[in-house]
């Protein structure tokens, strides 16, 4: 079950991060660098599924130039490419970024929010609150579950059974713009 290894906050990341400790320095750099700098962030919600997602470890959560922050579950199949980890969430703080858009369907909602689905459903991009949140895995199977248990790591985090933020008013939608 997916929600059986979340936790709630970045007070609880932090334990289960310390009680994981052990399991090597991908999981202590994670602890005391990557975990700590998305507490800090505040003005938009950083999504993740926890310290595991359907057996996966998370591997990173690296912020980008941009201010984006991507939580990858899993290793990356092809390190001469980009990384094609099993389950890439990126949390970006721009909510008029939309990959991929145009889309060319209508949004299904999911948790009360918009959701476009591109590539089978193996990409899911997320309108919610004032981020732009970007689900990528193999499966689309897997890129809705995580849509279904993501949870906010900073500002107090959300309930994974709970609605997410609504869009920001006047934001634009993935129907009609072209920058991905």
């Amino acid at each position: 079950m997916i929600g059986n290894h979340r936790s709630r906050g970045a007070a609880g990341a932090l334990a289960l991060a310390g009680a994981l400790a052990g399991c090597g320095a991908i999981t202590q750099t994670l602890q005391q660098n990557q975990l700590r700098s998305v507490e800090a962030v505040r003005g938009w919600q950083v999504y993740w599924v926890g310290m595991r997602f359907e057996g996966l470890p998370l591997r990173a959560l690296n912020r980008d130039p941009g201010g984006a922050f991507t939580a990858q579950y899993g290793n990356c199949e092809n390190a001469n490419a980009a990384c094609a980890a099993p389950l890439l969430i990126v949390s970006t703080p721009d909510p008029s970024f939309v990959p991929g858009a145009p889309h060319a369907e209508l949004p299904t909602t999911i948790r009360s929010v918009p959701v476009y689905a591109t590539d089978g459903g193996r990409i899911l991009h997320v309108a919610t609150g004032n981020e732009s949140v970007t689900v990528t895995a193999r499966r689309a199977t897997d890129a809705l579950a995580a849509v279904d248990s993501m949870d906010a790591l900073n500002n107090g985090g959300s309930s994974a059974s709970s609605a997410l933020p609504s869009p920001q008013p006047n934001a634009p939608s993935p129907l009609d713009q072209s920058n991905g």
